[in-house]
């Protein structure tokens, strides 16, 4: 029964003399969000943020994760 209720768009060629514009309809999905890979963190990312935690808690220090984030890019590359 939801089928009849659909509107069909088909693909049509226009004519020389045809001014309509036509729009296709999108392949699949334009609106969905992209899939994203889940990536788990290392034995050394986890210890290394639960240290900046654990900073962050004795200190009243709220992080901000950009820097947070740099500086573990740049320790990883001093390794």
């Amino acid at each position: 029964m939801a089928k009849a209720s659909l509107v069909e768009l088909e693909e049509t060629t226009p004519a020389a003399d045809d001014s309509t514009i036509r729009i296709t309809p999108p392949d699949r999905g334009c609106a969905l969000p992209k899939e994203r890979k889940v990536i788990r963190l290392t034995e050394s990312q986890i210890k290394y943020l639960t240290e900046k935690f654990g900073e962050g808690v004795q200190q009243t220090i709220r992080w901000k994760p950009e820097e947070e984030s740099a500086e573990m890019q740049r320790k990883r590359f001093e390794e």
